[in-house]
């Protein structure tokens, strides 16, 4: 964690005509996963707007951090009804870029906070409060993806985000007893960059 303050700070101190803001907005495809077999799980459509900062550290190698509103979650058949949950976070993507030219690969690290989720069981819809449904708010996980220059200024991109935490705070919540819940989706994303 040390060596990643200390890359970021490197990053930091690269000069000002290597840095580039940027305006994202995109489409998620989320889904959770869960370790119950009973649960049939779907994908819902959610979506992502928000800035991100591009500081390069040499002519091929960038950091990429961002601030993003994001949807995330699922949809779930069990036995005895069906349900959608949606939750809305504030994330934090740190992207590590490499150029290949047009073409950029990227990998990192988000940490997302959920301000808000709904959950619409048999098409009633439940606000998810996160202590008494024993859902935790913190999400933590891994982005994989690449992104294609339309021009100077904008480009377009795909990427999955692989969540390693578990937001199932304890067997009995209002998600499923007994559930480990994590997080994935598959995301496009265009952003506008000067």
């Amino acid at each position: 964690m040390k060596n990643f303050f200390l890359l970021l700070l490197l990053a930091f101190s690269v000069s000002l005509s290597a840095q580039h803001f940027g305006i994202r907005a995109g489409i998620n495809i989320a889904n959770q996963s869960f370790n119950n077999d009973e649960i049939d799980v779907g994908n819902i459509v959610g979506y992502q707007l928000g800035l991100n900062y591009e500081l390069m550290i040499n002519e091929n190698i960038a950091i990429r951090p961002g601030l993003l509103y994001a949807t995330k979650g699922s949809s779930q058949k069990f036995p005895d009804l069906t349900a959608e949950s949606r939750f809305h976070y504030i994330e934090v993507p740190v992207d590590f870029v490499y150029d290949l030219g047009v073409i950029d690969i990227f990998v990192g690290p988000y940490v997302g906070y959920a301000f808000k989720a709904v959950q619409d069981v048999n098409e009633e819809i439940i606000d998810i409060d996160f202590e008494e449904d024993n859902v935790k708010q913190l999400d933590l996980g891994i982005n994989f993806g690449a992104n294609i220059d339309i021009n100077d200024h904008l480009y377009i991109g795909a990427y999955y985000s692989l969540g390693v935490s578990d937001i199932s705070d304890n067997n009995d919540d209002s998600l499923g007893s007994e559930e480990s819940i994590k997080n994935r989706s598959l995301s496009t994303f265009v952003t506008f960059r000067f």
